[in-house]
């Protein structure tokens, strides 16, 4: 059942990363209460639906700052930060390395 749920969980991630996601729409997505959302997430993926969605977005970024010359700005708005400071603190957090490091 978990299995399924997560199944779900993640299609709706995956289509909808771009967008503002809570946890209530990832728990629509599936028809489950918020907090079985949490304990599936945990229990399958061993992380929060937020850290995993983030970091989605933080590697579709850093393949997009790989391949494309696309502004950081523009990079950031595409994978769904609404804020490119956020962005680029979450991103150096993860690699060691800002945006525009990262790329040269």
């Amino acid at each position: 059942m978990a299995n399924a749920r997560m199944k779900l969980f993640l299609r709706y991630i995956h289509d909808h990363y771009t967008e503002h996601i809570s946890l209530a729409d990832i728990a629509k997505s599936a028809n489950v209460s918020e907090s079985e959302t949490l304990r599936c997430f945990k229990l399958c993926m061993q992380m929060t639906p937020y850290r995993y969605l983030l970091e989605l977005r933080l590697e579709r970024a850093a393949k997009l700052l790989r391949e494309t010359d696309e502004p950081v700005t523009n990079i950031a708005d595409m994978v769904g930060f609404s804020q490119v400071s956020y962005f680029g603190k979450c991103f150096k957090t993860k690699t060691g390395y800002s945006p525009k490091e990262y790329r040269e």
